[in-house]
């Protein structure tokens, strides 16, 4: 927008592709005006917020919208916080999880140690040395944990993956093969509060996703280099019919978390305290060494 047009009391705060942010002060609160190029369409806002906030992520209460300088504007409730984006402690954090439970994905047996054992045994006696790699991965996965657990931005972390399970909720609520997409989940876009509450902004991409496309490469996104998601997929979008506008670009960062809440299981999210969470692995290496033992001392005899 052009310079003249925005009043001197407004703090510019984020520019996008299509929009920008500002913030506005008063005597007593702030607010957020959001100016874009294209209708934002919040009425899809609107009709989810029944959903989020029972679900506990924070709103931005949208007071007003309306047409100004040829730019759609919706005026809203200012949110404060940290974004996680902000902090190099967020990425450490992030680093040191994902490498941690990479470990842990390589190792099924831990996840699942029962059913496995069984197929386990004849590798064992002809010499494989499944116990030691088993081993060697979970002590390797619990220092990149215990490391991730120093950091603040693990809660961080978990808080955003809550957000993602409930739209992973969301799912349920829209046609079987349509969701609700929010289209622009970042770092950048969240608020963190210090009870790590968290608030999600800028919802003026939210649409329905397709099912097949944008959903499915949520599980793909893992076992796939990041060159499939910033030139292949795209281009198999524009080969069906789709323009790029189609394409939620902030794919990888949803893709990310579910990722990580997939591989955790839900415990990490369900027990705050990491700690607990490595002391349950813990217990399920000890009864997968004593149960590889049994097999292993009878074969000695």
């Amino acid at each position: 927008m052009k310079p003249d047009l925005i009043p001197p009391h407004w703090e510019f705060l984020a520019r996008g592709v299509s929009s920008e942010v500002y913030r506005v002060r008063d005597d007593t609160q702030s607010f957020v005006v959001h100016l874009a190029r294209e209708d934002p369409g919040f009425q899809v806002v609107q009709a989810l917020y029944p959903y989020l906030s029972a679900a506990g992520v924070i709103l931005p209460e949208i007071y007003q919208t309306g047409v100004y300088a040829g730019y759609f504007f919706t005026v809203s409730r200012f949110i404060p916080g940290r974004s996680p984006a902000d902090t190099d402690d967020f990425s450490h954090a992030l680093n040191s999880l994902t490498q941690g439970l990479s470990c842990l994905h390589r190792a099924p047996l831990l996840l699942r140690p029962p059913a496995a054992l069984k197929h386990l045994y004849s590798d064992l006696q002809s010499g494989y040395s499944w116990h030691r790699e088993l081993k060697y991965r979970f002590a390797k996965a619990t220092a990149r944990l215990e490391e991730a657990s120093q950091y603040q931005g693990l809660q961080d972390i978990l808080a955003m993956a809550r957000v993602t399970e409930l739209f992973e909720n969301l799912a349920r609520i829209c046609p079987a093969e349509r969701y609700w997409l929010h289209g622009d989940l970042k770092p950048d876009n969240l608020r963190i509060d210090k009870d790590h509450q968290v608030a999600l902004l800028d919802w003026n991409a939210t649409r329905l996703g397709d099912w097949v496309f944008d959903y499915a490469s949520l599980y793909l996104k893992s076992a796939l280099p990041p060159r499939y998601f910033t030139e292949t997929l795209p281009a198999h979008y524009q080969a069906l019919g789709f323009s790029q506008r189609h394409y939620p670009q902030r794919l990888w960062f949803y893709t990310l978390y579910q990722g990580l809440m997939t591989l955790i299981h839900y415990d990490l999210l369900q027990e705050p305290s990491i700690s607990v969470f490595i002391r349950r692995f813990q217990r399920r290496l000890q009864a997968l060494e004593s149960a590889l033992a049994k097999p292993a001392a009878s074969a000695g005899r």
